[in-house]
């Protein structure tokens, strides 16, 4: 797995038992469909309207058209007869996503595989002064 950091990401208001679990989700759900020798990517990044989390891997991708329905519980990838799960997973990680005031998405990758997004959006980003920190 590779992880990508920016340092300068603001702290933000969030359930740390929440976003722990759903990252986890969206790592497993990556290892799950990608090939061994394919990197996982997990990128912590400054988006346009907020901190961003991408999950990127090299699997078999978001069937076109089904961006949405991934995350509906019981939602299976269509290779996740030889993955197993109960297709809980993702819908996991969209209902702890939306309890923080957070949204999630997906998409497919260009060259092959998928990319979940949480979005956090400009109203968590904990604003801290000098004098908070004395």
């Amino acid at each position: 797995m590779q992880t990508s950091i920016d340092p300068n990401l603001p702290l933000v208001r969030a359930d740390a038992v929440l976003l722990h679990h759903a990252i986890l989700n969206l790592i497993n759900n990556a290892v799950k469909y990608s090939p061994e020798e394919e990197p996982i990517e997990v990128v912590a990044r400054m988006g346009r309207r907020g901190p961003v989390i991408d999950v990127l891997d090299r699997g078999p991708g978001i069937p076109q058209g089904s961006e949405q329905r991934i995350f509906d519980r019981f939602a299976r990838g269509e290779t996740s007869d030889r993955t197993g799960g109960s297709g809980l997973g993702l819908a996991i990680v969209k209902g702890f996503s939306q309890a923080m005031g957070f949204s999630v998405e997906a998409a497919r990758r260009q060259r092959g595989g998928s990319r979940f997004t949480i979005r956090i959006p400009p109203e968590a980003i904990v604003q801290v002064s000098m004098e908070d920190i004395a």
